[in-house]
């Protein structure tokens, strides 16, 4: 089963402790993080987004990211972008 989760549009330093919260709470499984609305994403919370990644393909899950423009330059800023969200995923 699938969850998907709609990100905020800030995902800064501020933001790090509820985005890590709200990730944690989440039950094992794939999960698909709608991020359309970024606008701006730090190193820290995307170390975050690529933790939550390694720990779910660790359990045999998936994380997908549909990623916004400006979360998609952030990601690709900080060398993360295949890593992170699916090429051709623009929703």
């Amino acid at each position: 089963m699938s969850t998907t989760l709609s990100l905020p549009e800030k995902l800064d330093t501020r933001a790090a402790e509820d985005l890590a919260a709200m990730l944690g709470a989440q039950e094992p499984g794939d999960l698909r993080l709608d991020g359309t609305s970024v606008a701006r994403l730090g190193a820290l919370c995307r170390q975050i987004l690529w933790a939550l990644q390694a720990d779910r393909v660790a359990q045999g899950s998936s994380v997908t990211i549909a990623a916004s423009e400006a979360m998609a330059e952030d990601l690709r800023l900080l060398g993360l972008a295949g890593d992170l969200v699916s090429e051709g995923d623009d929703t």
